[in-house]
């Protein structure tokens, strides 16, 4: 699902949280984005995923 204004409020709590923290500047979204537009990297991606810092250390998905 793209990432939308109406969800920006929660991905921004996330984000917060990670600099609050000092662990990271992400913190329970994720992120695909395109590597390079050259045909060899067509289908490649750079993954991002962020935890809220009420979910570290647990399952979050299998």
């Amino acid at each position: 699902m793209p990432l939308e204004v109406r969800h920006w409020s929660q991905v921004r709590s996330i984000y917060l949280e990670g600099i609050a923290t000092g662990q990271a500047t992400f913190a329970g979204w994720a992120a695909l984005s395109p590597v390079s537009k050259r045909t060899a990297y067509a289908g490649v991606a750079e993954t991002s995923v962020s935890i809220a810092e009420r979910a570290r250390g647990r399952v979050v998905g299998l």
